[in-house]
C-alpha cells in the first residue's frame, strides 16, 4: 500500500548510513557557523573592545572559546533531526539498557576519584591564581551555563555519531564498534593536537601529549558502549572540563582559563599521558569487575 511504501522509505532512528552521518557533521557545523557569524562580527570586528571592557573581560579567552561551541551544538542538534532523521533523545538514549541515576552517580564518583588521585601529587605545585571572589562567581556561573555545550558538541561528533553508525540501535561491543572506537579516538586526538598544552611540548614529548587525548577518547567511547547510552561520556567530559576551567588548570591550556587555582608543574607529554591513564583507571577497574561478575553469574 501507499502507506507501507512511505514507511519503508523512512529512516529508522539511528539507522543512517555513514554518508548521512558525515553529512550531519558538515551541515551541523555550517548551521552553527552561520548563526554564530553575526555575534562574532559584532564582538570581534565592530565592537572589539566590548568583551575586554565588560565584566567578562578577565575571562575573554574562555568566552570566545565557549560561545562558538554553543552555536555548533545547536546546529548539530538540528542536523541530527533534519539529516539523520532521529531525535536527540533517541540519539542519546536509544539502547536496550536503561541508564539509572545510580549509574550516573557511580560514573561521576569514580572519575572524580581518578582526578583526585592525579591532583594529589601536584599539590605542592598548585597555587591560588589571585582571582577575586566576584570574578570567580562570574566564571562559575558562565561555565555552568556553557561548558555543557562545548563538551556535548564534542561528544555528539567524536563519540555519538561513530557509535550510532557502528552499532545502530543495538549498542554492544563488536569488531565494527571497536574499529570505529579506535578511529574516533585517533580523530579526537588529531583535532586536539593544536591545543597549546600539546604544541608547547618540546621534541618527542609532543607524541605522548597527543596520545593523552586518544586515551580519554577510547575511555569515553567504551564507557558509552558499556552503558548503551551516550550519557556517561557527556557526564565525564563535562566534569573534566568544568573542573579545568573553573577550579584547577595548567599554566598553559586551551581557553587560557582564569581558574581558581593554577598547576605550575609544567608536566611533560609523558607525564600527562600517565596521569590520563591513572585518571581513567577507577572506571576501567569498575567495568572489568562488573563484566567479571556477569560472566561468573552466567
Amino acid at each position: 500500500s501507499k502507506e507501507e511504501l512511505i514507511m519503508s522509505q523512512k529512516i529508522n532512528p539511528n539507522e543512517a548510513s555513514l554518508t548521512r552521518w558525515i553529512a550531519t557533521i558538515i551541515v551541523g557545523y555550517i548551521l552553527g557557523g552561520v548563526v554564530l557569524l553575526l555575534p562574532w562580527i559584532l564582538i570581534k570586528v565592530i565592537f572589539p573592545d566590548f568583551l575586554i571592557n565588560s565584566p567578562f573581560g578577565f575571562m575573554a579567552s574562555i568566552v570566545e572559546l565557549m560561545i562558538p561551541f554553543f552555536f555548533l551544538f545547536l546546529g548539530t542538534v538540528i542536523a541530527i533531526k533534519w539529516i539523520a532523521k532521529t531525535s536527540l533523545r533517541d540519539f542519546l538514549f536509544k539502547g536496550s539498557r536503561k541508564l539509572k541515576k545510580k549509574d550516573c552517580a557511580i560514573i561521576l564518583s569514580l572519575y572524580a576519584l581518578g582526578m583526585l588521585i592525579c591532583y594529589i601529587p601536584n599539590i605542592p605545585n598548585i597555587t591560588l591564581r589571585g582571582i577575586t571572589p566576584g570574578s570567580f562567581v562570574i566564571l562559575f556561573v558562565f561555565c555552568s551555563l556553557f561548558v555543557w555545550a562545548q563538551t556535548s558538541w564534542e561528544e555528539l561528533i567524536f563519540r555519538g555519531i561513530f557509535i550510532r553508525y557502528a552499532c545502530k540501535n543495538d549498542i554492544k561491543m563488536s569488531k565494527k564498534a571497536v574499529f570505529w572506537g579506535i578511529f574516533s579516538s585517533l580523530f579526537f586526538m588529531a583535532v586536539h593536537g593544536i591545543n597549546p598544552e600539546v604544541l608547547s611540548q618540546s621534541g618527542w614529548q609532543g607524541i605522548p601529549a597527543m596520545i593523552s587525548y586518544a586515551i580519554p577518547g577510547m575511555g569515553l567511547y567504551f564507557a558509552n558502549i558499556y552503558y548503551q547510552s551516550l550519557v556517561p561520556g557527556l557526564l565525564i567530559h563535562w566534569l573534566n572540563n568544568f573542573v579545568i576551567f573553573v577550579f584547577v588548570s595548567e599554566s598553559i591550556t586551551a581557553g587560557g582559563s582564569p581558574s581558581l587555582f593554577v598547576d605550575t608543574s609544567s608536566a611533560t607529554g609523558f607525564e600527562n599521558m600517565t596521569a590520563t591513564i591513572i585518571m581513567y583507571m577507577p572506571l576501567y577497574l569498575y567495568f572489568a569487575y562488573q563484566i567479571y561478575k556477569k560472566k561468573k553469574a552466567a
